[in-house]
């Protein structure tokens, strides 16, 4: 595996100016644009590409893209690949998505589980807005201890 020092600082230029190329141009709606800016990006990280930390803020970026276009298959498959990148497991907001994908497709133990990290990473106020509000009703109903009502 090479070291994380194998990079070239042309490289690391490169890299810098797609995922802003690619920032600015998800900024003013060319999704389309910003994809392939982000996707030169992660093709231009030595192998394995999953090492360096910034595999994991573009893949992040692309699955936030995806989800945008409402292509959550896509959007899921980036934010796993986020999350097994270099340190995605302790990003609070890849855990958050991968729960909220993996609850809307319906597979709840999958999405308890990462919404349990994305809590612990973050705190409550991850899961604002409709979506979050949605994945944090799941997370207390479904992960609750099941018990009797009382006079039952």
């Amino acid at each position: 595996m090479p070291s994380r020092t194998s990079i070239s600082a042309a490289t690391l230029n490169e890299i810098a100016r797609l995922s802003e190329a690619g920032s600015e141009m998800y900024d003013e709606g060319d999704d389309a644009g910003a994809l392939a800016c982000w996707r030169k990006a992660i093709a231009l990280l030595p192998m394995p590409s999953q090492q360096w930390d910034t595999a994991v803020w573009l893949h992040a970026a692309i699955g936030d893209a995806l989800d945008t276009a409402g292509d959550a298959a896509g959007a899921e498959k980036a934010f796993r690949a986020a999350l097994n990148a270099s340190d995605g497991q302790s990003d609070a907001f890849v855990q958050y998505m991968v729960g909220v994908l993996a609850l809307e497709r319906g597979d709840e133990p999958d999405a308890l589980d990462h919404l349990r990290h994305a809590y612990a990473l973050s705190g409550r106020e991850l899961f604002d807005g409709p979506r979050g509000e949605r994945a944090w009703a799941a997370l207390w109903v479904l992960d609750a201890p099941v018990t009797e009502p009382r006079g039952a």
